[in-house]
This record gives C-alpha cells, sequence and structure tokens, in this order.
C-alpha cells in the first residue's frame, strides 16, 4: 500500500518547519517587541520612571520623575503610596 508519501520526507519537512517557526519566534522576541514596548501613542511621555526596586513578589519601590517633581513611590496588590519626595542631591550616588 504505497500512497506515494515518504513519511520520512513528511518528517523531515515537519522539523524544518518549526525549525523556521521557533527562530522566527527568537528573532521577533528579542529584537522586535524590545523596540515597540516603551513607545507610547502621542510622542515622549512626561513621566518617568527613574529606578525600581522590587521588595517581594507584588511589592516594590519606584523612583518617578514628572516634569521637573521626583518622587519615591511604594506599590502593592492594593495601593500604591507616595512615600516621599525627593531632591537632586537624593539621587546622587554615595561613594
Amino acid at each position: 500500500m504505497d500512497t506515494g508519501i515518504s513519511f520520512g520526507w513528511l518528517f523531515v519537512k515537519t522539523i524544518a518547519a518549526m525549525i523556521v517557526v521557533i527562530a522566527l519566534a527568537f528573532v521577533v522576541l528579542r529584537y522586535v517587541l524590545p523596540r515597540f514596548r516603551w513607545q507610547q501613542k502621542g510622542g515622549a511621555s512626561r513621566i518617568k520612571v527613574l529606578e525600581r526596586f522590587g521588595l517581594e513578589t507584588r511589592k516594590g519601590l519606584y523612583i518617578v520623575q514628572v516634569g521637573g517633581k521626583t518622587a519615591l513611590i511604594g506599590t502593592s496588590d492594593h495601593a500604591i503610596n507616595k512615600l516621599m519626595d525627593l531632591e537632586t542631591s537624593d539621587l546622587k550616588e554615595k561613594g
């Protein structure tokens, strides 16, 4: 019962197609998506996250700059709280 299709050749074509799909997914995830992640509609954002520090799984600290003001923000599952305003001297590295 010969159907004219070689299952070995079909297997090779399937593996080759999988390799092409995996390579394409790698290229998109590695090079294309990072370029679009931070772009926003309407031009440059006036809100900048200068630094993030994770405390626990869903809790963190953020240094956020809006206009000319900088603040330390605490986040959790249920709330976002401004902890304190920061001055330029607070942001300089000590050393």
